[in-house]
């Protein structure tokens, strides 16, 4: 779960979606998948209130990217949106991890720690 910061007018919804998942009764989350069209599943309706949104989906690639690669990957997404974004998640055979640019609202060279 997270919190939007930011005012511009694309973030519309209340929730963002990223991912879905079972809960047990010690609240455990277990079959967490990222795949966008299983999200409606979540839902008796099996269709997505109004007011929740799904994480924009930045690329799909079918390899491990390079970290130039990635570089490139945000440097196209902020010319796209015509902004700079805190970063992006990769997930690469349902293992997940960060892609992060600003910190503290300042453009920053990425570094993996491996975290």
């Amino acid at each position: 779960m997270g919190c939007l910061k930011y005012t511009i007018d694309e973030f519309d919804k209340k929730i963002y979606m990223f991912a879905k998942a079972n809960i047990d009764e010690e609240f455990n989350l277990y079959n967490l998948m990222y795949d966008h069209n299983l999200f409606k599943y979540v839902f008796d309706s099996q269709e997505i209130p109004n007011f929740i949104g799904i994480v924009p989906e930045v690329a799909e690639l079918n390899i491990l990217p390079t970290k130039e690669h990635l570089d490139s990957i945000y440097k196209k997404y902020c010319e796209k949106v015509k902004r700079n974004v805190e970063g992006f998640v990769i997930n690469y055979r349902n293992f997940i991890q960060k892609y992060v640019r600003m910190k503290n609202g300042k453009l920053q060279e990425h570094f993996d720690r491996g975290d």
